[in-house]
């Protein structure tokens, strides 16, 4: 049943992240050893021969980045390199004291830089797609002024804009921020650093 839901979880998610990967091949792995423990059927003599194929299997589709741990090797550079970009320009201006937001949909990597630095990040938000959808509904517009307040409020020192990044489409979305937080942003900081796959910004 946990192989069936995790691989019903690869499919509707269309993720294949180490992290959702192993749950899957763990259970796969047990849920056919399992049934082919007993196995009394017409293929009992070849029962072992098709759990190897099943190892083998699941084995050729594990991730880059996940064969690389499994074996302690070098991890690849994560976003094409983007977050160590983005960790050496932290350390060059900034401290792991300095409050930083990020404005990113996760997977642009500022919140990876984040982490390896040790900041605190200034709002309880850690992506800003929630502003982006669904903007003929209420809540929407109250998250947008629960952030906006939130970030006028902490005065991060530091906002880490990620610039590759997805956003939502359709109706009722923007691929950008609420107009008033971006008149915020270009009234209060400047760009300290302009990258190709992120800018950040310091306080005036």
């Amino acid at each position: 049943m946990l192989a069936i839901l995790y691989s019903i979880n690869l499919i509707i998610s269309g993720q294949y992240h180490p992290y959702q990967y192993m749950p899957f091949a763990y259970f796969s792995l047990l849920s056919f050893g399992y049934f082919f423990k007993d196995y009394k059927g017409p293929l009992k003599h070849f029962s072992n021969i098709i759990i190897i194929i099943v190892i083998i299997s699941l084995c050729s589709f594990v991730p880059k980045d996940l064969s690389h741990l499994l074996t302690q090797r070098k991890p690849l550079p994560s976003r094409n390199g983007s977050v160590d970009r983005m960790i050496a320009v932290l350390d060059k201006y900034a401290k792991p004291a300095d409050l930083i937001q990020p404005i990113d949909w996760i997977r642009g990597g500022t919140v990876h830089a984040m982490l390896n630095k040790k900041m605190k990040i200034a709002t309880p938000f850690i992506c800003d797609n929630h502003f982006k959808h669904h903007l003929h509904e209420k809540s929407t517009h109250v998250l947008i002024d629960k952030f906006f307040l939130a970030l006028k409020r902490s005065s991060p020192r530091f906002i880490l804009e990620s610039l590759t990044h997805v956003f939502p489409e359709g109706k009722y979305t923007t691929p950008k921020l609420p107009e008033k937080i971006l008149d915020y942003i270009e009234n209060n900081y400047n760009k300290l650093h302009v990258d190709e796959a992120f800018i950040l910004y310091q306080k005036n």
